[in-house]
């Protein structure tokens, strides 16, 4: 018979096993091949348990944010890489799975609204530079706010 905590351990392991997957998108898509996304994951590996305080107990909550995190930074990678070539349901779609997994990781882990107010700063000094243009900037505001 399966227990609550059961549950609750299974998904954790689960979720953290996206991790690695979400390491090596947001590197591949960021440098453009895949030799790069690999070093990346192997890199993560190799210096597991210096990256987490979560490596050898299950019930924190950053087990859960940390993933929803990286994939939402693979998600925002991959938007602003193919911004010319997205389309319009293509991109609602990336807002709307972003928006998601941000509220998912603020949910889950109370530190999380400080890392995300930490990227929209970002977002703010890559508008202000001129790598972001205005359109997209408040795209992906509206994707934090939600």
């Amino acid at each position: 018979a399966l227990e609550p905590i059961d549950f609750y351990v299974h998904a954790a392991f689960w979720i953290q096993g996206t991790l690695p997957a979400s390491i090596f998108l947001a590197a591949t898509f960021t440098t453009d091949g895949i030799v790069c996304g690999l070093a990346s994951t192997l890199a993560y590996v190799a210096n597991y348990q210096h990256v987490t305080r979560a490596h050898d107990i299950v019930p924190l909550r950053e087990t859960f944010a940390v993933p929803l995190l990286y994939a939402q930074y693979a998600l925002a990678t991959y938007y602003l890489m193919a911004a010319g070539t997205l389309r319009v349901p293509a991109r609602r779609a990336c807002e709307g799975l972003m928006a998601a997994l941000i509220t998912a990781a603020v949910v889950s882990w109370q530190l999380a609204a400080s890392v995300l107010l930490l990227q929209l700063t970002t977002m703010l000094v890559m508008h202000g530079l001129g790598r972001l243009p205005l359109d997209m900037y408040q795209r992906l505001v509206s994707t934090h706010i939600v």
